[in-house]
């Protein structure tokens, strides 16, 4: 429809309108239809085209409201900065306070989680270890670093499970050092990746490893290297680049240990006052919370049908504990 509402074709009073005349105005109403819808058309074809974001709605930008909107509901995670959601510790409680009767020292885990966290024990039982023809052990590990599952380690062999898919105990290396890091900062995580490189021996590896699962503190804390044994297929490959192993399908080894989440923790053997010896002390290990930075584990004896204050030495506890919030 025109806009300047004009004829198409001027008339005056009197004029007689011809068929020419009335043809032409004709042409002239089509080509006018015709120019509006192509003009709408093409208004419309550019719209389509057009960004259709606006930069605000009500006045206010997308992380604006972004913004508005978290403010009003908590994170799903809870999470805060510098507070680790998991830890693990690995104990062993043997020195024993000079009471009547003796008793193994408390130990205290300082894990600056800044709240309670869910504390698990677990025993860790001696591991199944046959030794090599000609040789044999004069003590019982906590630790072994085997070989990987298809290796042909033999003082690995009973490193699995019982039930019929023989599930092998026990992480890969690679595994362990990643658990290692996955809380830490980058500057942590860096300065540890620093220490486990393709060109290191796997002796170095083993070191920086045992080094960083036992690290050094109150004697409660960490375990002797000695509990830690290295069979004899880790210890042929000692000096080999780490990267050599990896290129010849000898990769990774194993970290075993055999955590047994329980109550009562097997200590003994002991003896009592009365001379009379006895082959299992049985304790239970009872968790405090200090504070929101701090747990304490005390170890509690008893001996099924024996007056317990007539115990007069203990052995020791090889624990693991976990933390979560």
């Amino acid at each position: 429809m025109s806009e300047e509402f004009t004829p198409y074709i001027p008339q005056d009073p009197g004029d007689l309108i011809t068929a020419e005349a009335w043809n032409e105005m004709q042409i002239k109403v089509k080509e006018d239809i015709h120019n509006q819808v192509g003009q709408v058309q093409q208004d419309l074809d550019d719209f389509k085209e057009a960004p259709v974001d606006a930069d605000t709605f009500d006045g206010k930008t997308p992380q604006q409201w972004i913004d508005d909107l978290d403010q009003r509901y908590a994170s799903s995670e809870h999470s805060h900065d510098t507070v680790k959601q998991y830890q693990r510790y690995f104990l062993e409680m043997e020195t024993v306070l000079a009471t009547t009767p003796p008793r193994l020292q408390p130990a205290v885990i300082i894990h600056n989680m800044k709240r309670h966290p869910q504390v698990q024990v677990y025993e860790l039982l001696d591991l199944p270890l046959e030794p090599l023809e000609g040789r044999d052990f004069d003590r019982a590990y906590k630790f072994v670093i085997a070989g990987p599952p298809h290796a042909s380690d033999p003082e690995a062999m009973n490193f699995k499970t019982k039930s019929w898919d023989e599930r092998h105990w026990g992480d890969a290396l690679d595994s362990v050092i990643e658990g290692l890091m996955w809380d830490l900062s980058d500057e942590e995580k860096k300065a540890l990746e620093e220490k486990f490189q393709p060109s290191f021996t796997l002796n170095a590896w083993i070191a920086n490893l045992e080094e960083a699962l036992f690290e050094p503190g109150p004697a409660q804390y960490h375990f002797d290297m000695g509990d830690v044994y290295r069979t004899q297929w880790v210890k042929d490959r000692a000096s080999s680049k780490v990267q050599e192993l990896i290129d010849c399908g000898e990769w990774p080894p194993r970290f075993v240990y055999r955590p047994r989440l329980i109550n009562i923790v097997d200590i003994g053997p002991l003896e009592f006052d009365d001379g009379v010896s006895e082959t299992e002390l049985q304790g239970v290990v009872e968790v405090y919370h200090l504070n929101m930075n701090e747990i304490e584990l005390t170890p509690i004896y008893f001996v099924t049908g024996r007056d317990n204050d007539d115990i007069i030495s203990t052995d020791e506890a090889h624990l693991m504990v976990l933390l979560k919030v």
